[in-house]
């Protein structure tokens, strides 16, 4: 499961999760991965996205996730299917957390993707933000996709 994963998507992949609701409101699905152990996983949703996904025990209960868990993962970012969520509310503070993102994973130990381009894409319904980034340190350039349709209609 990754951040960003649509609300249909996560239902599909876990059947047995309950529908729940948050404390603000928000899609919730709760799924009990290992009675014995009392571990419990909850995804919450904003804008048909997945936005948390967090994993709890009791606090008594020590031990590691049981075998064949759910692997969580950043995604890739590499196209419009693994596009980072971006759900700021307008597109100053979207433009702002996307290089805050960029600066968090460096293209080498110590080099940030110079940014050289970005544009706005709709595809089908979501919109995006497409960053071209080059590595000073490589030379290497590559497109990062952000999910901007939290704010792109009113931007």
């Amino acid at each position: 499961m990754t951040l960003g994963s649509r609300y249909a998507e996560v239902a599909a992949r876990r059947p047995t999760a309950r529908r729940a609701t948050g404390p603000d409101g928000e899609r919730m699905l709760v799924e009990t991965l290992n009675s014995a152990r009392g571990l419990t996983a909850r995804y919450t949703f904003r804008d048909d996205r997945l936005v948390d996904d967090a994993w709890s025990t009791p606090p008594a209960a020590d031990g590691v996730p049981p075998a064949g868990g759910i692997a969580c993962s950043e995604p890739a970012a590499d196209d419009p299917t693994t596009a980072v969520l971006d759900v700021q509310t307008n597109a100053r503070d979207g433009r702002a957390w996307e290089r805050a993102y960029l600066a968090a994973h460096p293209c080498s130990d110590a080099e940030p993707w110079l940014v050289t381009g970005t544009s706005t894409r709709r595809v089908r319904e979501p919109w995006y933000d497409v960053v071209v980034a080059r590595c000073p340190a490589s030379g290497a350039t590559r497109l990062w996709f952000f999910d901007v349709t939290a704010f792109a209609e009113r931007a």
